[in-house]
This record gives C-alpha cells, structure tokens and sequence, in this order.
C-alpha cells in the first residue's frame, strides 16, 4: 500500500515516486522489479487521468488497455467514504486469494 499527500493538485513528483508510475510498476514481471499484480487508486482529489496512465504503460513497454484492466479505481469524496473504499477493497482482496 502507498500513499501519498500534498497540497491539493500538486505535483506529487516533489513527493516521491507517483501514484500513476506505480498503478503501472506493480503490474510489471517479478523480473523487472514488479508485483506482477493489479491495483486501487483511491483518487481523493478527482485528478486520476487513464490517459497518463497509457503514457506510463508505454514507457515501460506494457499493453495500455491491459493496464488499465488492472486498475481498480474509485472516487473519495470525504475522510469517512474513503474508510469504506478501504474495507471494500480489503474484501475483495480477501474474496480473490
């Protein structure tokens, strides 16, 4: 799990490495450094754009669409909706073991 905050729509490049490289890296083979897996993307800001998505897939050589499959995304739009998304995804990710 990572998460990252700063002021609202900055760019989170000044805080490490970006939500949209790594919605991107954990789908990449164990043997490129990734999880091999898919992801959530809690967007808390409604900033998430499929299209930077594809432009990360592409640069690491992966198929955009598939990419895409493999991000769960959802909407936050409080401290409290966001709890819930958690325990939802927890769910599903205790449903798909």
């Amino acid at each position: 799990m990572s998460g990252q905050f700063a002021r609202f729509l900055a760019d989170r490049l000044e805080c490490g490495p970006p939500s949209k490289e790594l919605t991107d890296s954990v789908q990449l083979p164990v043997s490129m450094g990734g999880g091999e897996g898919k992801c959530l993307y809690i967007d808390t800001e409604g900033t998430f754009r499929p299209v930077r998505m594809l432009a990360v897939a592409e640069r690491y050589g992966l198929n955009g669409e598939e990419v895409l499959d493999n991000i769960a995304y959802a909407r936050a739009y409080n401290a409290d909706h966001q709890l819930q998304l958690l325990v939802q995804a927890s769910a599903m990710m205790a449903e798909s073991r």
